[in-house]
């Protein structure tokens, strides 16, 4: 594929759709050092829809939400809607219990020095998070300042093609 992609599960059926932006959109990944098992993530989010079906319901009809909202603020190269959206989404997975305490202290961190949004990535409670950045400089400065705190970190850029 290349580029940006928009992956969802729909009906068990995997759906993949090419989104197309005028320009790449740079971001910071870094790793929180914590690994999460995801079987265990499996169970958690199973008892969950099952203490709380409606609750349950109610945070995935927020989430689609989201990722509607985000494809349209990406197709339009709204990148502070973009990065609003993704803290957004982030603050609903610590409130799910998917964070991490590294992953908040990254995103917070991020967000702090100048990055529109920061979340997870991943099933959550640990691995990477990811950050927006406006520009190379910023996305260069956050990157050595978890560098120098020893995380591991990975610069891209996002649909590039």
């Amino acid at each position: 594929y290349g580029g940006l992609l928009l992956y969802q599960i729909k009906e068990k059926t995997k759906m993949f759709e090419q989104i197309n932006i005028r320009e790449p959109l740079r971001v910071v990944l870094a790793n929180s050092g914590i690994t999460a098992d995801t079987s265990k993530l499996d169970i958690y989010v199973e008892r969950e829809k099952e203490r709380d079906p409606a609750g349950f319901l109610s945070r995935l009809d927020t989430i689609r939400g989201q990722v509607n909202e985000m494809k349209k603020a990406v197709e339009a190269y709204d990148l502070e809607t973009v990065g609003r959206i993704m803290t957004a989404n982030h603050q609903m997975l610590i409130e799910m219990e998917l964070s991490h305490e590294k992953l908040v202290y990254l995103c917070e961190k991020a967000i702090g020095m100048g990055a529109l949004g920061a979340k997870l990535t991943g099933g959550g409670r640990g691995g990477y998070m990811v950050a927006l950045t406006p520009n190379e400089g910023l996305q260069n400065e956050i990157a050595t300042a978890f560098e120098q705190e020893g995380f591991k970190v990975i610069t891209a850029m996002i649909g590039q093609s």
